[in-house]
């Protein structure tokens, strides 16, 4: 499966959060990113990850089930204040084994 989270005007400053709850030892997480449409980076899922402007950052945030697996997957972008940018993202996903999920996320930075 594939799901979207976009968020437009965010704030210098901020940034994405992304994280699986639920059964996460049964499950592969892996991620990259890209800034202007430039070349892939490696994406540290045990970190959230700086935004900053006036860029574009694309998210491709993978899911891989290693056997059956109840998980949610949650995003989220915590301002500089602190607070959540808009309606998180979380979708619950009950995965069996092979499945691949993918969360990818379109951030348009304020200029």
């Amino acid at each position: 499966m594939l799901f979207f989270f976009r968020k437009a005007k965010v704030p210098a400053g901020s940034n994405l959060s992304i994280s699986v709850t639920g059964n996460t030892a049964m499950v592969g997480l892996h991620g990259t990113y890209s800034v202007d449409g430039g070349p892939s980076i490696r994406l540290d899922v045990t970190r959230p990850l700086p935004l900053h402007s006036p860029h574009i950052y694309s998210v491709d945030f993978d899911v891989e089930a290693l056997q059956a697996a109840a998980v949610t997957i949650n995003a989220d972008v915590i301002t500089p204040a602190g607070g959540v940018l808009g309606t998180p993202f979380s979708q619950a996903i009950n995965a069996q084994p092979g499945d691949l999920n993918t969360l990818h996320c379109d951030l348009t930075m304020q200029p």
